[in-house]
C-alpha cells in the first residue's frame, strides 16, 4: 500500500461553507438590488477617446532609407554588377537627405560613402566583364 494520505468525502456542511455567492465577511441578503449602489461602488465614467496625434512637421526617415539602398547595393555589388541603379538611387537620397534640416547627417554620409563604393564595386564588374569577354 502506498503511504499517501487518505480523502474523506465532503458532507453537505462542508460544501456549503464555500458557497460562491457570499463574499467573506458579508451577509448575503444586504446586498443591494442595484447594481453601483453599494458601499464600494466606483462612479461609471465616460469612455475618453484617444488624442489625436499632432504631426511633428516634415515625414523624416530618408537617411535611414539611403542607408539601407546603400548596403543594399554594396552588398548586391559584391557578388554582380547590376547594382548600380541600386547604388545610384541611395546617391541621390544621401544627397537630399543632406540638404535636408531635420535629416541625420551622419547618416546620410554614411549612406553617401557606402553607395558610391557600391557603385564603384558594381562599374569594376562590369568592366572586368567586358574585357574577359573579348
Amino acid at each position: 500500500m502506498s503511504d499517501a494520505p487518505r480523502s474523506e468525502p465532503l458532507d453537505a456542511r462542508q460544501v456549503g461553507a464555500y458557497d460562491s455567492t457570499t463574499l467573506p465577511g458579508g451577509d448575503p441578503t444586504s446586498a443591494p438590488d442595484e447594481p453601483g449602489l453599494g458601499p464600494m461602488s466606483v462612479p461609471a465614467r465616460e469612455p475618453q477617446p484617444w488624442p489625436e496625434a499632432a504631426p511633428d512637421g516634415p515625414p523624416r526617415g530618408l537617411a535611414g532609407t539611403a542607408l539601407a539602398f546603400a548596403i543594399l547595393g554594396l552588398g548586391a555589388s559584391f557578388v554582380v554588377g547590376w547594382a548600380i541603379p541600386v547604388g545610384i538611387a541611395a546617391i541621390v537620397m544621401a544627397i537630399v537627405a543632406l540638404r535636408r534640416p531635420i535629416e541625420s547627417r551622419v547618416v546620410a554620409g554614411w549612406a553617401l560613402a557606402l553607395a558610391i563604393l557600391s557603385v564603384v564595386y558594381s562599374a569594376g564588374w562590369l568592366v572586368w566583364a567586358a574585357v574577359s569577354s573579348g
